[in-house]
């Protein structure tokens, strides 16, 4: 009997004549591929990342793959990590 890899299913899709197909399923976690199902480019180093594309410089570490991919987003500041702002009111002269 062969060993499947841990990121391995087995699926089993319908047929016409009612009968099942049991097929292997690679499991790719979301990190790793585009909303469109093309997987993202990984790069082995920050650097790499960063010279691929010159507008997108923002690079991070993929939890799962261990790799680099390019952000076209940037984080946005959480309102509670905001530096606290104080209000003047000026008085007319």
């Amino acid at each position: 009997m062969a060993v499947l890899a841990d990121n391995v299913v087995i699926v089993a899709y319908p047929l016409r004549n009612g009968a099942q197909a049991l097929m292997p399923r690679a499991i790719v976690p979301r990190a790793c591929v585009r909303l469109d199902g093309t997987a993202k480019i990984a790069y082995a180093s920050r650097t790499a990342a960063r010279s691929g594309c010159p507008k997108h410089e923002t690079a991070y570490r993929c939890g799962f793959c261990a790799q680099w991919h390019r952000a076209t987003k940037h984080k946005r500041l959480a309102p509670c990590d905001a530096v606290p702002v104080a209000w003047v009111r000026r008085r007319a002269a």
